[in-house]
């Protein structure tokens, strides 16, 4: 049950990230960095 919560968490925080990090980031600089701290060359979105 514990890993269902921590991978929920995860998959949580992950796609929180993605919004507001990726999409909701205006500065390309930090638009740039948080997309190669989210994804991998073998992510598929």
């Amino acid at each position: 049950m514990e890993d269902e919560l921590n991978m929920f968490d995860s998959i949580s925080t992950l796609l929180t990230r993605n919004l507001q990090d990726v999409f909701g980031e205006n500065d390309p600089v930090r638009r740039r960095t948080a997309i190669d701290e989210i994804f991998t060359e073998e992510s598929v979105f």
